[in-house]
């Protein structure tokens, strides 16, 4: 099975989609990478919350402290909570992080997941500032947020998020911020976490921050990443836990790791560079190679052009294919100018070479010839002449033969064309035979071109003195083509084997005494050659049987 070569056209698609695709796969890679920045934001609030959810719970648990505390202290976790509180998966309900569990309450690992997705989750705004509260913190509250402060101030040098604990009142008990004694019930995150849930959210940054420089450990994203998460005790929520972080912008991580950017970077000149390489390889060196071709046809260097043994593609293979065949076209083409100009050179030569040597005597021996003599010479200069004379017009037919213009969608009736040879050629005395097919007799061929083939036969045989002349014309068709086929028999001398070999070739001729050029049958020969039609020669008992074949 030979193998199909991709289509130019192909070749630039599957090119021009790939680069295409480069800047696409960046900008998702890029929008994966901002989610990721996210995420890590959010993994490092939660770790960070649990932490300081057991610091709290350690200094608001101590026996001083839950003496100082009343009874039933916090809010109570219904069975379907406590569920919920006892956190194995993270996952999203109704824009919430539930917490779920298995069937075993008692499992030890509670780990909470990252879930954040920028595509997805909605950004809600600023939260509001706290407010003044009218109810204050109990003692036991104020002293262990107190000494959790401590802590969260020291932490906050190295984590930068910003941390509140709040009170089952919603009152700031601990804060790396000034608003420790005021509430923050109105956040959505404390009220979910005062019930027992655990959340993270998207929430936009101030939007009057200037930005920070790129290598300034600020970070200059329009969002921050909120996480809470309850601290609870003994199956009921003590405190609350909210931390915030804005997470690394695109254009600082990128500086923090500008030489994996790098080269990044140069991977993708480096793959433009090969992609160009490709489209070199397959497309303009395959199309330089043509042009080199076709320049040797056009200045015509000598020596043998052969197909490009790596065209790459199906059009160049084309076009490599119509340079070579051009070649051999114009090779056979100079071929047969050079022998067609040989032959015309001595068709001409015979009659000029009589014509010069008749004017030569009647010049030199004029007064000396008789009057018979006179006439004789005159009597070969006009012969002479009118074979010449013929002899152009032949070659007229020839070239015209050569250039028409071929219009195959023209039909021509061959019945009705022979009728009217037949009345012609009875007028002049010349009989012919018809013997036609039942059938309709259509032929794809312009009439007036068959007129002259068909006509010309006819004035081959009468020069011959073949007459009578037989035609028989049927259709004759096989399992592909549909032909007319017409016989043209006569009754003349024949032809020998000898000459049957040339009888197509321009300029032969075995009637050259009577005037004949040899270019008739070469004329119908190229005429038929032009409409998919041929001629030949068939072996007869007497006279010559010429066949022609004309496509339906």
């Amino acid at each position: 099975m030979k193998f199909q070569r991709p289509k130019i056209r192909t070749i630039l698609i599957l090119i021009n989609l790939f680069i295409l695709i480069l800047p696409l796969a960046s900008i998702g890679l890029l929008r994966l990478y901002e989610n990721t920045l996210i995420r890590k934001t959010e993994s490092s609030l939660i770790a960070q919350s649990a932490f300081l959810a057991a610091i709290y719970k350690s200094r608001i648990t101590t026996q001083e402290s839950l003496d100082s505390l009343p009874d039933h202290y916090g809010n109570a976790i219904t069975p379907n909570q406590k569920q919920l509180t006892a956190p194995r998966l993270t996952t999203k309900v109704a824009g919430q992080h539930r917490r779920q569990t298995s069937s075993d309450s008692k499992q030890r690992w509670k780990p909470r997941y990252a879930v954040l997705d920028i595509s997805h989750d909605r950004i809600f705004d600023k939260p509001l500032d706290a407010v003044i509260s009218s109810s204050i913190a109990l003692a036991a509250e104020i002293k262990a947020g107190r000494e959790t402060e401590a802590i969260m101030r020291e932490s906050q040098i190295y984590t930068l998020s910003g941390m509140r604990v709040v009170n089952t009142a919603g009152i700031v008990i601990a804060s790396t911020s000034t608003d420790t004694g005021k509430s923050i019930l109105h956040w959505r995150e404390v009220q979910q976490s005062l019930k027992g849930f655990a959340l993270s959210s998207l929430r936009k940054r101030d939007a009057f921050y200037p930005r920070p420089a790129v290598s300034s450990i600020s970070r200059g994203t329009g969002i921050r990443v909120f996480v809470s998460a309850p601290v609870i005790h003994n199956n009921r929520v003590i405190a609350a836990l909210v931390l915030s972080r804005t997470p690394a912008t695109l254009t600082q991580s990128l500086y923090n790791n500008k030489n994996v950017l790098i080269l990044m970077m140069a991977g993708l000149v480096f793959i433009v560079t090969l992609l160009s390489i490709i489209t070199s390889t397959v497309i303009s060196r395959p199309v330089q190679a043509v042009a080199l071709q076709a320049k040797m046809v056009a200045e015509g260097v000598q020596g043998e052009i052969h197909v490009l043994q790596s065209p790459r593609t199906l059009e160049v293979e084309e076009l490599s294919n119509a340079v070579v065949t051009m070649r051999k076209a114009l090779e056979k083409r100079a071929l047969f100018i050079q022998d067609f100009a040989s032959q015309v050179s001595h068709a001409f030569k015979t009659p000029l070479t009589a014509i010069q040597g008749a004017i030569e005597l009647l010049r030199e021996h004029y007064d000396t010839m008789t009057d018979t003599e006179r006439s004789q010479f005159l009597s070969n200069l006009d012969s002479d002449s009118k074979y010449l004379e013929s002899l152009v017009n032949r070659l007229l037919d020839l070239a015209k033969a050569d250039n028409s213009i071929v219009n195959t969608q023209h039909k021509t009736d061959v019945a009705e064309l022979l009728n009217r040879l037949q009345a012609r050629a009875n007028n002049k005395n010349i009989e012919i035979t018809l013997v036609l097919d039942n059938k309709p007799l259509f032929a794809a061929i312009d009439s007036t071109v068959l007129e002259s083939i068909l006509q010309n036969l006819i004035d081959n045989s009468v020069q011959h003195g073949a007459p009578p002349i037989r035609v028989h014309a049927q259709q004759a068709s096989d399992h592909i083509n549909a032909n007319i086929t017409i016989e043209f028999q006569d009754e003349g001398p024949g032809i020998s084997d000898a000459n049957a070999v040339s009888i197509f070739k321009p300029f032969f001729t075995t009637a050259r005494e009577r005037g004949g050029t040899g270019l008739g049958l070469a004329v119908i020969k190229t005429l038929l050659d032009n409409y998919h039609g041929h001629i030949e020669l068939k072996p007869s008992r007497s006279g010559a049987c010429f066949v022609l074949t004309l496509k339906q």
